[in-house]
C-alpha cells in the first residue's frame, strides 16, 4: 500500500514539473532599476517591507541620489475604515478596512520608468462592541497584511508595466 502511495506521489510530482509549474518566488527587477534611491514619507512599516522586498528582488538600496539608476517614489499611503452594515437596532455589524498607496519609478534624469501607479486594497470584518480590543488587533493585523501585500503588489506592476513598456 505504501508503495502505491508512493508511486502515485512521483507521478504527481513529475506530471507537475512537466507542465511547468514552479513557485512563483521573487521578482527580477529590471536592469534599470538595479541601484534604487527609496524617495517616500510613507509609515515605517510600509519603508520596511518595500525594503526587504526590493533586497530579495536583487536590487541594492542605496542613500545617495547620485548612486542610483532609479529613483522610486511612494508619494502618498492612505488607510481608512467604513461601514460595511449595521444591526436593526443601528450598531455597527461589519467595518471595511482600506489601505492605498500610490507610486512611481524614475530614471535620475527624471524620465518616467514606471508611470505613477495606484494599488488598493480593501478586507472586511465583523465588529462585536463585546471585543473592542480584539477587534482593534484584527483591524491592525488586516492593516499589515494589506501593506505586505500592496508591496508585492507594487514589485508585479513594475514588472509588468516595465515588460509591456519595453516591447518592440
Amino acid at each position: 500500500m505504501k508503495q502505491i502511495a508512493g508511486l502515485v506521489l512521483v507521478i504527481v510530482i513529475s506530471g507537475l514539473s512537466a507542465c511547468g509549474f514552479q513557485l512563483r518566488g521573487h521578482a527580477k527587477l529590471p536592469a534599470a532599476m538595479e541601484r534604487i534611491y527609496l524617495q517616500s514619507d510613507a509609515s515605517t512599516l510600509l519603508l520596511r517591507h518595500l525594503r526587504q522586498s526590493l533586497l530579495r528582488s536583487g536590487a541594492q538600496l542605496v542613500d545617495d541620489i547620485s548612486e542610483a539608476t532609479a529613483v522610486m517614489i511612494v508619494d502618498r499611503e492612505e488607510q481608512g475604515r467604513g461601514i460595511l452594515s449595521v444591526s436593526e437596532t443601528a450598531r455597527v455589524r461589519e467595518y471595511e478596512s482600506r489601505y492605498t498607496i500610490s507610486f512611481a519609478v524614475n530614471s535620475v534624469s527624471g524620465e518616467a520608468i514606471i508611470p505613477r501607479q495606484i494599488i488598493e486594497q480593501r478586507r472586511d470584518y465583523s465588529f462585536n462592541e463585546n471585543q473592542v480590543l480584539a477587534k482593534e488587533r484584527e483591524e491592525a493585523s488586516l492593516i499589515r497584511d494589506m501593506q505586505i501585500e500592496a508591496v508585492q503588489g507594487m514589485l508585479r506592476k513594475i514588472m509588468y508595466t516595465y515588460k509591456s513598456t519595453r516591447q518592440p
